[in-house]
């Protein structure tokens, strides 16, 4: 069985300090403190989307020089430690070399170009501009987020929701709609029930997009907006 050495070994690893090999037992010690119910706290695992990978559902993030591993990177680690521990090697010297080109850089000239991460996201309305829609007529109202943004509810003042229908909600050219129909606007309305969704994430070149249907006989001003998570 193994011990508080073992898992001392495997946060002597993760911590990026000398691995002291006693060999493979050692190493395999090591590799079990790794793949321990206490390294679980250190994954956030998800589905890949950038909004979802800063608020921890996206694919494997990295943080404070901690590995979080995937499962086919577990299942290599446990199958194969040796060849695992190798790969390991290699990724952290060439990541050394990307930091040494970097601070040498820096010494140099005191610039250097690095790849910068989102860091922060907040909930925020995205306004539609107010539209005018005749009687019987149909509108394509567009907002333009600049940073990326995930709807999650689309909002209907609830003095208006029974005058229209949305025919259609798209981010970019991609109906996020499974069928063609119409959809009341009540399902929509401020007050209404179990209304969360999630859409596409906009990305600042695409465009977020309603088209609305004027069910009255005369003309009525649109006034709506989404709610959701947005990423700088």
């Amino acid at each position: 069985m193994y011990g508080m050495s073992d898992i001392a070994g495997a946060a002597e690893f993760l911590s990026g300090d000398s691995f002291v090999s006693g060999g493979d037992d050692a190493l395999l010690g090591a590799l079990v403190g790794l793949l321990g119910a206490g390294s679980m706290d250190h994954r956030m695992l998800g589905a890949g989307d950038p909004v979802s990978a800063l608020l921890g559902f996206g694919s494997d993030i990295a943080g404070n020089g901690a590995d979080m591993l995937g499962m086919e990177d577990m299942m290599g680690a446990w199958y194969n430690p040796v060849s695992w521990f190798k790969k390991k090697q290699q990724q952290q010297a060439k990541t050394n070399l990307v930091r040494h080109a970097i601070n040498t850089k820096l010494q140099q000239s005191g610039a250097a170009v690095t790849t910068r991460q989102n860091t922060k996201a907040r909930r925020y309305p995205c306004p539609l501009p107010a539209t005018v829609v005749a009687g019987g007529a149909s509108a394509t109202i567009t907002a333009n987020p600049q940073t990326l943004y995930r709807p999650e509810r689309f909002v209907i003042a609830a003095s208006l929701a029974p005058s229209f229908v949305v025919t259609d909600i798209k981010v970019g050219n991609v109906s996020q709609l499974p069928n063609t129909g119409d959809i009341p606007g009540e399902l929509f309305a401020q007050n209404g029930v179990d209304c969360a969704i999630q859409f596409d994430t906009v990305n600042p070149a695409l465009n977020l997009l309603v088209v609305v249907t004027n069910i009255t006989g005369g003309p009525l001003t649109f006034r709506g907006a989404f709610i959701g998570t947005n990423v700088q």
